[in-house]
């Protein structure tokens, strides 16, 4: 509903957005990582995914993951020529080389 009273209609709404959830799927459209980094810890409770030294909003990403699979993403970051993935202890430290 608009402020003037008035009902408005979304012109098209994204139906592979609404129903990731479901299945379990992780969708991001120039997500800041730290927002990615969120959202896969909040369906996981191991492996924790951690930053290190990387500044806020400083990298996007854009990308469909199964959200049960943050190694998927570990390997993504590893191609990075500027980052490094670490795996300890049930987490996974992603740093600036």
């Amino acid at each position: 509903m608009a402020p003037d009273g008035t009902i408005q209609r979304n012109a098209k709404a994204d139906v592979t957005k609404t129903v990731a959830w479901r299945e379990r799927r992780l969708i991001f459209d120039d997500a800041p990582l730290e927002d990615v980094i969120y959202e896969f810890n909040r369906y996981n409770q191991s492996p924790r995914l951690i930053l290190e030294g990387i500044p806020v909003g400083s990298r996007h990403y854009n990308g469909i993951f199964d959200a049960a699979d943050p190694d998927s993403l570990a390997e993504l970051l590893s191609r990075e020529p500027d980052l490094m993935i670490e795996r300890r202890d049930g987490q996974i430290i992603i740093r600036k080389r």
